[in-house]
């Protein structure tokens, strides 16, 4: 990495590589293609190219930016996984590694320490979030259809018959009637 204002000395760059793994590793984006291998058989062998490809652009960027690496990051899922990211995540994980980046080239050493702590663990943690949070979001579409359905029953007017239930055969197939 001497080619960028920033050298870094061996082990600060071992350390700099543990970081940027531990960083891309959390990212549930890039953890949840390789997990469901949407980039193929070689998925893991894709997102580790992807590290190294980071890991290039750091040794040859000069003054490093967020933006920047988070096009490569967006194009690299996009390219070797079929993935848009849209939730503002690689933006995230750009300046992380950038942050990571400059804090460790002035010795210190307080993200890093942050990253280890959380570890691994985190990806699974975030990838049970964004389930839950899928789940929770479509019974809040489903309970908001309801409401709708409960309010516009409200409204119609009396005068209408109200109409038999629904017609259920021994099969427990339900007959579709017209409406009159």
């Amino acid at each position: 990495m001497a080619s960028n204002g920033n050298s870094m000395s061996g082990e600060t760059l071992q350390l700099f590589e543990e970081g940027v793994g531990i960083a891309m590793s959390r990212w549930t984006a890039l953890s949840l293609a390789v997990e469901n291998q949407w980039g193929g058989r070689n998925s893991k062998e894709k997102a580790e190219q992807i590290v190294e490809d980071v890991l290039y652009w750091f040794e040859i960027t000069k003054s490093p930016c967020p933006l920047k690496l988070e096009e490569q990051l967006t194009a690299a899922l996009d390219e070797d996984f079929h993935v848009v990211v849209e939730d503002g995540s690689s933006i995230q994980v750009a300046k992380d590694l950038v942050q990571l980046f400059e804090q460790l080239s002035f010795g210190n050493q307080s993200m890093l320490t942050q990253l280890r702590k959380m570890g691994q663990s985190g990806a699974s943690m975030s990838k049970q979030v964004a389930v839950e949070g899928c789940e929770s979001s479509s019974s809040e579409e489903e309970s908001g259809s309801d409401m709708e359905m409960e309010e516009s029953k409200s409204e119609e007017p009396s005068n209408l018959k109200s109409q038999p239930g629904p017609v259920v055969d021994d099969d427990g197939f339900t007959l579709v009637q017209r409406k009159r």
